[in-house]
Order: C-alpha cells, then structure tokens, then sequence
C-alpha cells in the first residue's frame, strides 16, 4: 500500500523477478475491465472484487499472490484480510514524502497534484489490529539497497513456502 509514486509497481515487479510472484495489478485490472486506469468507485469496487478472487484461486495453487494498489483505507485492505483469509499475508507499506513522490509521477506520467493530494487526503496508515504482518519499507533509489531490502523483508516467509 502507498500513495501513488511510493514504489508499488516497482516493488511488484522486483517481488515478480524474485520469487516469481503473481501481481494483480488494481490499475491493470481497471484497464482490462473498463478500459481506463481510472475509473468511479463502483468499478474500483468490482476490480477489487475481481482481484480479492483471483487471489485466492491463486494461492489456492500455490502461488505467491501480490496486490499491486494503492489500498489506502483500512476498509479496503479489510475486505481483502477477511475474503482472502491467508495466514501469512503481508501488508508492505511504502510511506513517501510529497516532494519525491510528484517527482516520479512528474517523470513517468501518471496522476496529477490535485489527485495526489485527493489520494493523501484518504491515506489511512496501517493499524496496529490489521489482520496482516505489517512492513513498512522505505525504497532507496540504489539497486543493491533494494535487493537487501527484498531479501530481508520476505526471505523468511518464502522459505516457509506460502
């Protein structure tokens, strides 16, 4: 979970090459269901619906599951601790600072200010009570800190074979 620009989708990807991690992607799944990244909040609803289900048919199989999204209401990452039920599940929070995160969305596109601070203006941190191993990782900009990073963060629940 994060602000737009903390590193989601980055760290989703890293997570991908990893451990070969299945992403479902909030913003993907937007597109694929209605045709736009964004979307009203009766879709977002359905697309993590969608999400919270294909989920658990994955680790169903055995597959390591992440949710790429921003998730950044406790109701929200609720919906996905009661539906999906998963022992080991993992919350990662990516807090970000405004100036770094506007930057990256400044350079790769993505939402503007005004949505920025809509987004943070909901941002609910996680709570001591959340049904989820809590980590909240800072993301360097450093390739060898990331991968120290990753490695430290989840070596111990991989081993344990989710």
């Amino acid at each position: 979970m994060g602000l737009p620009g903390a590193g989601k989708s980055y760290l989703s990807n890293c997570l991908k090459k990893k451990y070969q991690a299945k992403i479902l992607s909030g913003e993907d799944m937007a597109v694929k269901m209605f045709g736009a990244s964004k979307c009203k909040a009766k879709e977002y609803k359905l697309v993590y619906q969608t999400i919270r289900q294909l989920a658990k048919g994955l680790l169903k199989k055995g597959f390591t599951v992440v949710i790429d999204g921003t998730n950044l209401k406790y109701t929200y990452r609720k919906e996905i601790y009661e539906e999906i039920d998963w022992k080991q599940t993992i919350l990662i929070y990516l807090p970000i600072d405004d100036k770094t995160a506007l930057g990256r969305l400044e350079k790769r596109g993505g939402c503007d200010k005004k949505t920025f601070y809509e987004f943070k203006k909901n941002l609910e941190e996680p709570k001591r009570k959340e049904k989820a191993k809590i980590k909240i990782v800072s993301l360097s900009q450093d390739q060898q800190k990331i991968e120290t990073t990753l490695t430290n963060l989840l070596s111990p629940v991989v081993k344990q074979k989710l």
